[in-house]
């Protein structure tokens, strides 16, 4: 092929990538992959969709060494809905065994054809050759006097879900960097703007976390103009959430970073 960031269907594995999307899901036997960049700034994509989506299957038995044996998989596509337009810096979330995926852009500058779509990935790991259907999901809001019900078109935001919401924090618009949290409620299809963090600046690849068993949301660090290593805290309520005073303490001997890895692991 003409295009490095495109591939054959016969391919043994992943493009090298970054700004892609990756989910564990079905108690650990499944690893999902979705989207990047392979070229800077350019999302893989190919006509039969042999690198933008991935699946890792756990094997019974472990290998050499007693490493766990995984092996990657092209799903095949069902389903009469269309697959997500190509992108890189999407957000990516799994509630239960259903992957979410929001945002990104697939152009080169990066305010440049940044997208606010929301789709639905459920995977069929139990079919002989491995199934994945895509669904467009939209907002059910229908309060005639709210202006403002999807977020901003945006790349290089972060979303986490607790229980069965999706939380997502900042990213890059067409009209700067954003520093704003919105809730989506995967029962009711509906998003909810939860504000704007006082301490913190717009930003792009921030982390965010979940704390206290699940009751508090922390944004730490991220790009905004310069790498940070800033932290602020937002508290969950049952009728309704709020930002915290002040922010995160105790971070400032912490390395200043931005688009890194993060998670939150559960209580032991």
């Amino acid at each position: 092929t003409n295009n490095a960031n495109t591939t054959t269907a016969t391919s043994s594995k992943p493009l090298a990538r970054s700004s892609h999307g990756l989910s564990i899901i079905q108690n650990g036997s499944l690893l999902v992959l979705y989207g990047g960049e392979h070229i800077a700034r350019t999302p893989i994509e190919d006509t039969n969709s042999s690198q933008v989506l991935w699946v890792a299957k756990k094997g019974a038995a472990a290998g050499a060494g007693g490493a766990e044996d995984w092996q990657w998989i092209v799903p095949t596509i069902t389903g009469s809905g269309s697959a997500p337009p190509a992108r890189v810096a999407h957000a990516q979330a799994a509630v239960g065994n259903t992957i979410y995926i929001f945002g990104g852009r697939n152009g080169i500058e990066m305010g440049e054809n940044a997208m606010n779509d929301l789709w639905m990935l459920q995977i069929d790991p139990d079919h002989n050759d491995t199934t994945a259907t895509w669904t467009q999901i939209h907002d059910n809001t229908t309060d005639s006097t709210t202006t403002t019900t999807v977020p901003e078109a945006r790349s290089f935001h972060k979303m986490i879900a607790i229980k069965t919401n999706l939380y997502m924090f900042g990213g890059c618009s067409p009209s700067g960097r954003m520093n704003d949290l919105w809730k989506f409620d995967t029962l009711s299809c509906q998003w909810t703007e939860l504000g704007v963090s006082k301490v913190l600046r717009g930003r792009g690849g921030p982390n965010v976390l979940s704390l206290d068993d699940s009751k508090k949301i922390a944004i730490v660090a991220g790009f905004a103009g310069e790498e940070t290593n800033d932290g602020h805290v937002y508290r969950i309520g049952d009728g309704g959430g709020k930002w915290e005073e002040e922010g995160m303490k105790g971070l400032d001997e912490m390395r200043p970073r931005s688009v890194c890895c993060f998670a939150s692991l559960p209580k032991v």
